[in-house]
């Protein structure tokens, strides 16, 4: 089955992280062990373990090392003076789409 067990913490790049053991079992019979540096915001900094599966044993790593953390400006999620949604239900093509969604100067 899955487990998930924190080992300690650490600071990486500049933030504090817990350090997890994690087993996950998928549906296929894939089995992936790693340990991953997860932040107080729950950002994975880093993450190395082994992927066991059909096609044999695959080690990875993945770290993330230029991170920060900041507030968001909320004008980012406000909706464009001039929005109109797409007329999904009567496009057949992905390329009418698109040139409606890219405006030609």
């Amino acid at each position: 089955g899955d487990t998930i067990e924190k080992i300690k913490s650490d600071f990486i790049h500049g933030f504090e992280t817990d350090i997890f053991k994690i087993k996950l079992e998928l549906i296929d019979g894939t089995i992936e062990e790693s340990i991953r540096w997860i932040t107080k915001h729950g950002i994975t900094l880093r993450e190395k373990g082994i992927i066991d599966g059909k096609e044999g044993k695959i080690q990875f790593l993945s770290e993330f090392t230029n991170v920060r953390v900041f507030k968001q400006d909320q004008r980012v999620f406000e909706i464009p003076e001039g929005y109109t949604i797409a007329p999904m239900g009567r496009l057949d093509d992905v390329n009418k789409l698109l040139k409606l969604m890219v405006k030609r100067i």
